[in-house]
């Protein structure tokens, strides 16, 4: 099936500040104030890709990071032709697929997070998310035969993993594999190990709804990224999140593709129970976990849970997450310290 696809743009907006944002059509915000830094802007995994990198090599770190991430995204990516998940769906219901070492590990760390939220979050809807078609020219809203249908060929217990021998296979003809909610935040994982082997200070990387931090500024203060206000224009700032410990923060909710028809809108972010769109008391979600592939996965997840039973989730993880809530709340859960909401019109408090 041939789907068209969008193209992202990304606000960034660095004085040392990343807005997390991923939104079909914005503006962009070239780099400024920083003072030191290497720079640099490329477009990857349909969406502006923004480094900011601090040490020696800089334009050459640069280059090889836009190069990791533009591996990740050929190899899951399930559109491109020859992809490793082009591969594993194309094979469904017949053969192992020996794939790639990293797409065998991000499969895997997808695969835990769906049997630990209960399957709230799933790596196998691409029955149902190609037939809403949110990506295409004419998404739809199915009818309940089409939907029972596609639900019935989901199931994260449908994808066996072999990591021994970094294998994978989808059990019965039909199943398939959509990683579009995960893919960029294995990139900001490629991307922060590009930098960790290059010896870098310091670096931040944007790619749309993911943002990865590694190390601190040159005098070693924590790096910042801001956190985009749902309620405002796309340009609205939250707050800012400090992250001395690095890691990889991934925002869900508000930013997913959506289309109106009737009078209602249908978000794309899925609940894989009912089939349709994720329906809690979430308006967005933004989890830190040190590996940017979980913390996309629990970003999902959280969505479809809701606030309450997102936290037992998020403890299995060591993760930290800030909420925005339908009752204009802000809530703070785990290590966000590091967290200062400046926007108006919302309380906020801590979760324990």
């Amino acid at each position: 099936m041939t789907v068209e696809r969008l193209r992202r743009l990304t606000f960034v907006s660095l004085d040392i500040l990343i807005l997390i944002v991923a939104i079909l059509v914005t503006q962009w915000f070239s780099l400024g104030g920083t003072g030191s830094g290497y720079d640099a802007t490329t477009v990857c995994m349909d969406t502006y890709m923004q480094q900011l990198l601090y040490g020696e090599d800089e334009e050459e770190t640069a280059a090889l990071a836009s190069e990791a991430a533009e591996n990740t995204e050929s190899l899951l990516d399930w559109q491109q032709p020859d992809s490793d998940i082009e591969t594993l769906n194309s094979a469904a219901g017949t053969v192992w697929s020996e794939l790639d070492p990293e797409t065998i590990e991000v499969l895997s760390k997808t695969r835990e997070v769906a049997e630990k939220s209960g399957g709230a979050y799933d790596p196998t809807l691409l029955p149902l998310t190609s037939l809403w078609n949110f990506a295409g020219a004419t998404p739809t809203v199915p009818d309940s035969d089409s939907l029972s249908q596609a639900l019935s060929l989901c199931g994260y217990e449908n994808l066996r993993l072999n990591t021994e021998d970094n294998t994978a296979s989808l059990y019965g003809h039909g199943n398939g594999v959509d990683l579009s909610n995960i893919t960029r935040g294995a990139g900001c994982d490629a991307v922060l190990e590009v930098y960790r082997e290059a010896g870098l200070t310091g670096g931040i990387v944007s790619l749309g709804n993911c943002v990865g931090v590694y190390g601190t500024k040159p005098d070693g203060s924590a790096l910042s990224v801001s956190v985009h206000d749902p309620a405002g224009d796309d340009a609205a700032q939250l707050g800012t999140w400090q992250l001395p410990d690095g890691g990889v923060l991934a925002t869900a909710g508000w930013l997913e593709p959506s289309f109106t028809t009737d009078g209602t809108t249908y978000s794309s972010l899925l609940d894989p129970q009912t089939g349709y769109p994720a329906d809690s008391d979430c308006v967005a979600v933004t989890v830190w976990q040190e590996n940017g592939t979980t913390s996309a996965a629990l970003s999902q997840a959280c969505m479809v849970l809701g606030v309450e039973d997102s936290l037992p989730l998020l403890k299995q993880y060591g993760a930290a997450a800030v909420f925005v809530t339908d009752k204009n709340e802000v809530l703070l859960y785990g290590s966000t310290d590091g967290f200062t909401l400046t926007a108006s019109g919302y309380t906020t408090r801590s979760l324990s």
